[in-house]
């Protein structure tokens, strides 16, 4: 299971590693978009997300990548030569 948590500065993330770093999926900066961002969050508090929340998010980014896969094929079907 993806363990995210909430930092104090409202980002949401992975429990940051030895060196502070965490991936971000969520940042702080007011915007609603998914990220995949490495960002030092060292000496910033944090608070395991709730299991609803990390489903949600977990769901939401399966869906993110269901959408590229589909519009790749989508691509892939156009730029085929035309016989």
């Amino acid at each position: 299971m993806l363990k995210l948590v909430k930092f104090s500065c409202d980002c949401i993330g992975t429990v940051p590693d030895d060196d502070g770093f965490s991936i971000l999926v969520r940042t702080c900066d007011g915007r609603r978009d998914i990220c995949f961002l490495r960002r030092d969050m060292g000496g910033k508090s944090y608070d395991a997300l709730p299991l609803m929340q990390t489903n949600e998010l977990i769901r939401e980014i399966g869906k993110l990548i269901s959408d590229g896969h589909s519009m790749w094929m989508v691509r892939t079907l156009l730029e085929q030569p035309k016989e």
